[in-house]
């Protein structure tokens, strides 16, 4: 084979490459981020009729990756291994042009501390099974704007060796950690009135997939990221709960969201395994929460911002550091997001870059044990050039313990630094290491060092 025949081919099969990524891959799944919790729903309001043209692709489009893939021996991309498994060799389509959708994720860690902390033999494998269906009511029922959407989950293995126990942090080191569950996680019904400026949902939720979550966050394992421990008694993974929640958005930038949920989870309920008795029970307690939130995008479109901030109060009764009973506890937060970079400037719609995030949140600290907490990180999509792009992230979240529950150091900080190898759409590798400081405020436990492989499938 000359040189200029192999160059030639080679230039060739780029295109092929870039064809697929533009037509094939550039629409398909990542690999969750935050494990046992959805992301947070998009604020900016749908448009009132669905643009048919939305996915279509014209069909010699497959016939030019076909014949050019023939003639160099090659699979085409629309038939490769991997894009047939995502599709589930076109029933997924076919399924979702009915309006059933299908997600499947499976989440594996192993953890280990590899010093400080209270003990470092040993380590601890768990797992989080994942498996949600939605229902569009358009194409079922013939009725715009409605979604049915149940969720399973089955967790095994808690924090234990490797983990919390062994390094004694207050904050979590793994946010798959659970008591072992195999639980209808979530089932709601939610609508879009108003033209899509109104959005209504009410069933069994998890509150942290609505409120109090930064959007650039859930990439990193430490359950801080994901919502501040100030914020008490928030339904949330494992024990999401029954309520409802509404979202106005009175312009494209702009929303407001109201959300009322059982709150007996603060009594030792279970919630994310049962229904909404705990709703009616003597003892029974709500939690309410209420965030307005501002979305902005800069640079031409390529960097969007938000923040948030919310309150909540929870109606239950918590116990005070010497022993008295207070009904009712408020707390306040802060979340912020932006991208501060965008990797290619001529593909707005790329997601490639650098994305920052901040947190803040405040408690009542007569009944809890952390009065403030400060969180920041960044993460990196697409560090390097490869089709289906790693994450690498870098955070640190700090907590302010109250002196009157006992605790002998004032504050505990863990700095988590990690990198997301994806191996195909569907599959990824992630290390990530975190360093504590001051586990568990407690002044005879030296800082811990925790590492972590996190696997992951989603389909």
């Amino acid at each position: 084979m000359t040189k200029q025949t192999l160059h030639t081919r080679l230039v060739v099969f780029s295109t092929v490459v870039v064809l697929s990524s533009a037509i094939g891959f550039a629409d398909e799944p990542r690999t969750t981020g935050r494990p046992g919790r959805n992301d947070p729903q998009s604020i900016t309001p749908l448009p009132t009729e669905p643009d048919k043209n939305v996915g279509a692709k014209d069909a010699s489009d497959d016939d030019l990756l076909k014949d050019t893939a023939s003639g160099m021996d090659l699979t085409p991309p629309q038939q490769r291994l991997d894009r047939q498994l995502l599709s589930w060799y076109g029933l997924r389509t076919k399924l979702a042009n009915e309006g059933y959708t299908f997600d499947f994720s499976l989440t594996a860690d192993y953890s280990q501390n590899l010093m400080g902390g209270v003990n470092t033999s040993g380590g601890e494998f768990r797992h989080l099974l994942d498996m949600r269906m939605s229902i569009d009511t358009l194409p079922t029922l013939g009725y715009r704007g409605g979604t049915f959407s149940v969720d399973f989950q089955n967790q095994a293995g808690e924090s234990g060796a490797g983990g919390a126990d062994d390094a004694g942090d207050f904050q979590g080191v793994g946010n798959a950690d659970a008591d072992g569950r195999t639980q209808i996680s979530e089932i709601w019904y939610e609508q879009l009135l108003l033209d899509n400026k109104l959005r209504v949902k009410i069933g069994k939720i998890d509150a942290n997939s609505e409120f109090a979550a930064p959007d650039n966050s859930g990439e990193f394992i430490n359950s801080s990221y994901g919502v501040s421990p100030t914020v008490l008694g928030i339904p949330a993974y494992p024990d999401a709960a029954f309520g409802a929640n509404a979202f106005i958005y009175p312009t494209r930038n702009w929303y407001l969201g109201v959300g009322i949920y059982d709150g007996s989870a603060q009594n030792g309920r279970l919630t994310g395994s049962y229904g909404p008795a705990g709703l009616w029970h003597d003892d029974s307690s709500l939690f309410s929460i209420a965030e307005v939130g501002y979305r902005w995008v800069c640079a031409d479109n390529t960097l969007p911002g938000h923040v948030g901030v919310g309150v909540t109060y929870h109606s239950g009764d918590f116990e005070k550091a010497n022993g008295d009973i207070q009904s009712g506890a408020s707390s306040f937060y802060v979340v912020l997001d932006q991208k501060i970079w965008h990797k290619k400037f001529y593909d707005k719609g790329n997601e490639q870059g650098v994305y920052a995030f901040g947190q803040y949140g405040h408690a009542d600290k007569d009944v809890s044990e952390v009065s403030d907490h400060v969180g920041a990180g960044v993460m990196w999509i697409g560090p390097y050039d490869k089709m289906y792009p790693d994450i690498v992230g870098l955070g640190v979240q700090t907590v302010k313990f109250n002196d009157d529950f006992g605790f002998t150091e004032n504050y505990e900080t863990n700095i988590e630094l990690f990198y997301s190898y994806q191996v195909t759409p569907y599959f990824s590798v992630k290390p990530d290491l975190q360093y504590i400081m001051n586990p568990g405020g407690d002044e005879t436990i030296d800082d811990a060092l925790v590492a972590t492989i996190r696997v992951t499938l989603a389909f």
